[in-house]
């Protein structure tokens, strides 16, 4: 006998399993425990997280250790591009190497392997006291505010990637002594930037000691302060101390460089103590090298003095120190000239006032020699006075005097050849009857301006006449008119019309009727 069990379904069930059948199988959002005490959250098939979904690792009390992006590498190893929380108010940013086997995979189905966390790629690291973040492909900058020290607020620098691969994101004691371009803040609003030597002392606290570099502070007479490695042949360091609200803009000055310099109070002291060195000045540049006194006023007015040494103007020029006392000054003036802020103004104005009773006293005794005729000594004293003051106007006296030299000379001449009389009248040309051929022709100089004609007889001998040649005059005239001159009548107001000479003595003359 055979047994038939017949069984309908309902249309509900049937239903159901059709429903049932097209459910999603694909990643859900699940949990993976680990062994080790580690769990990871995310979206997961078969116990694998899938590729390019987030994931948050967390520790068995739910503690978030790691959270980002999942990714695969072509060897199916595990990497996470997010943050990783590594202590207490700390976060690095970065990508991660994620494993929990042996040879270095992430697998979900052999879990009981440790769950290993290591950085591939740090692009940020902050914590309460320290800040790294990077840079470029070479170079991350840091940011600590951790300092035991009561001075130092905050120091930023740069680190090479290398050594933060080297020493880990947060061994901040290592990476700030391979850091550079150092810039440090301190509690009183100091600013310093430059290079440092940085230590740990025996508690494991950060201090700083500075090298070269500069120093901004907010203090009463001070701008900055910069400070420069030891030279390798003189074992110095030099310091140099921009002040402001004072006629000298810049001290400069040598310690030796055992002497070390930990903070800026103790740059502000060297500087008060400091004694030789070179003074730049305000505006002018002048630079005083030397031995100096830093004082201070009952009311907090600094004032420097320079006391030996030499000053150096902006020209290039050299002083002494006591150069003002070499100047033939009243005290009323010396006090004067010490009134001007920069050597080279003091310079200029003591150099002036020199100049002008310079002036003025080889400018009096030119104009009494020219008084006296005493043409040389005249054209000298203003060719001396000239390089005190009024150069151009005095060498323009000078030529005037040089002119009246050259005709006096012209007159003595003419007075050794033909004697005191007719050489006076030869100078001043004054055609007078008795004078020589000679004579008049001195006077004339040019003779185309006559008509010259010869004549013999037995009983008068020799004539000769001169008559004006208005040809020439005429040609004159032209060259006269482009100057605006009128040289008719300048010739003919100058030179006889008509001249006779008998036996080489002038013995007619006629003048123009006009």
């Amino acid at each position: 006998m055979t047994l038939v069990i017949c069984v309908t379904l309902c249309q509900s069930c049937i239903t159901a399993l059709l429903v049932s059948s097209m459910i999603d199988t694909g990643p859900k959002d699940k949990e993976i425990i680990f062994k080790e005490g580690y769990i990871g959250q995310g979206s997961i098939k078969k116990r694998e997280f899938y590729d390019n979904r987030e994931a948050t690792f967390l520790s068995q009390t739910k503690d978030k250790i790691i959270e980002g992006t999942i990714k695969y590498d072509d060897k199916g190893r595990a990497l996470i591009s997010g943050t990783w929380n590594v202590a207490p108010n700390a976060e690095l940013e970065g990508t991660f190497f994620i494993s929990n086997t042996p040879d270095g995979f992430l697998s979900a189905k052999n879990n009981s392997g440790k769950l290993k966390i290591a950085v591939k790629n740090i692009n940020e690291y902050t914590s309460e006291t320290f800040h790294l973040k990077k840079i470029d492909s070479d170079k991350y900058s840091i940011d600590y505010t951790g300092f035991s020290d009561n001075t130092i607020a905050r120091i930023k620098g740069e680190v090479r990637r290398g050594y933060v691969e080297k020493y880990g994101y947060d061994n901040i004691s290592e990476l700030l002594k391979k850091s550079t371009n150092h810039k440090v803040s301190t509690k009183d609003n100091a600013y310093f930037n430059g290079n440092l030597s940085i230590a740990e002392n025996s508690n494991n606290d950060i201090y700083l000691e500075f090298k070269d570099g500069t120093w901004s502070l907010h203090d009463r007479w001070i701008k900055s302060i910069h400070t420069s490695k030891p030279s390798a042949t003189t074992n110095l360091i030099t310091i140099d101390v921009n002040l402001k609200n004072l006629d000298i803009e810049q001290v400069k000055f040598a310690l030796a460089s055992e002497e070390k310099i930990y903070d800026v109070k103790s740059l502000i002291q060297l500087f008060l103590q400091s004694k030789v060195g070179k003074l730049t000045y305000l505006s002018s540049s002048d630079v005083f090298d030397g031995t100096y006194e830093i004082v201070i006023s009952d009311n907090n007015i600094m004032n420097i003095i320079p006391v030996k040494g030499t000053y150096t103007l902006c020209n290039g020029q050299k002083l002494r120190d006591n150069w003002i006392e070499e100047y033939e000054l009243t005290e009323e003036e010396r006090e004067y000239v010490k009134g001007h802020t920069t050597p080279t103004a003091q310079h200029e104005t003591a150099t002036a006032l020199v100049n002008e009773r310079y002036y003025n006293a080889h400018y009096v005794a030119a104009e009494y020699a020219l008084e006296k005729r005493e043409y040389q000594k005249a054209m000298n004293l203003f060719e001396e006075a000239g390089k005190y003051k009024n150069t151009e106007e005095m060498n323009r006296r000078a030529q005037e005097v040089s002119s009246l030299i050259k005709e006096e000379e012209k007159k003595q001449l003419l007075i050794e050849k033909y004697g005191a009389y007719w050489g006076a009248l030869v100078y001043s040309k004054e055609f007078t009857l008795g004078m020589t051929r000679e004579m008049c022709v001195d006077i004339v100089e040019d003779l185309s301006v006559y008509n010259i004609n010869k004549s013999e007889d037995s009983w008068s001998g020799t004539t000769e006449t001169w008559r004006i040649n208005y040809d020439s005059i005429g040609m004159a005239t032209m060259l006269f008119d482009d100057l605006g001159l009128i040289a008719s009548s300048y010739y003919l107001k100058k030179y006889p019309k008509y001249m006779r000479f008998r036996n080489g003595k002038l013995t007619e003359i006629t003048y123009n009727e006009n």
